[in-house]
């Protein structure tokens, strides 16, 4: 089991991240460049979450979407997934950590990676109350 840190640094590289992220001209589009290619998507988390966070694009919607890895073959722990999540702006009901369990009567979707990486990935659809967000998209 690995420990969870987030402290200041943390929640200030995260912030910096999501606002990057929440400019319309850096929303992903599916089919774009890779995103863990683009070290302002990109943060770590001690000890050794490797986040990857975008708002994405699919047809007419906007997603939060995170990714969260850890070095080695194994996945990262739910719980730590939630509370990541969490610090990405992901809402949920119910503050308590066994919400993974029920986390899809929230809208999350989560799974592990394409192709087997060793990644959770995390999906909500964003809400009209988000600033500068909109659930629908202009094409």
């Amino acid at each position: 089991m690995r420990a969870l840190i987030i402290g200041p640094d943390e929640q200030a590289a995260i912030a910096k991240v999501m606002a990057y992220a929440m400019e319309p001209a850096h929303f992903y589009t599916i089919g774009g460049p890779i995103p863990g290619d683009n070290p302002a998507y990109t943060c770590t988390v001690p000890d050794g979450f490797r986040c990857v966070f975008t708002f994405t694009r699919d047809k007419r919607k906007l997603f939060r979407h995170l990714t969260i890895s850890v070095p080695g073959e194994l996945l990262p722990s739910p719980e730590s997934c939630v509370v990541i999540a969490k610090e990405f702006g992901f809402t949920a009901s119910d503050e308590d950590l066994n919400l993974i369990l029920r986390m899809e009567r929230d809208g999350w979707l989560a799974g592990r990676g394409h192709q087997g990486e060793n990644c959770i990935v995390v999906i909500q659809p964003t809400t009209h109350s988000e600033t500068g967000l909109h659930t629908t998209i202009r094409t």
